[in-house]
């Protein structure tokens, strides 16, 4: 979790990058109440936030069949489901 919102609020980080139009998507497994205040903090600048963790481990990911499973508005999901696909089968 501290590493994840580093990356994200620290003063170049993806936070100050993003705005209207833009997807954030955290595939990491971290607390679920920080996501939700990652979440609000992206949000704020205008951009959406997709929360992704995602199970199926190495062998998944190099197989591209890992499970994702997806938090976040239906748009935002649309929007970046063919990069989903390209990395899982659910």
């Amino acid at each position: 979790t501290p590493q994840v919102e580093d990356v994200l609020f620290r003063a170049d980080g993806v936070a100050a990058g993003v705005g209207a139009g833009k997807v954030v998507i955290d595939m990491s497994s971290i607390s679920p109440t920080a996501t939700k205040q990652f979440a609000e903090k992206i949000k704020a600048t205008g951009a959406e936030y997709l929360d992704a963790p995602v199970s199926g481990g190495e062998v998944g990911a190099k197989a591209a069949t890992l499970s994702i499973m997806v938090g976040g508005s239906e748009a935002a999901f649309e929007r970046a489901l063919p990069l989903f696909q390209a990395m899982g089968k659910n």
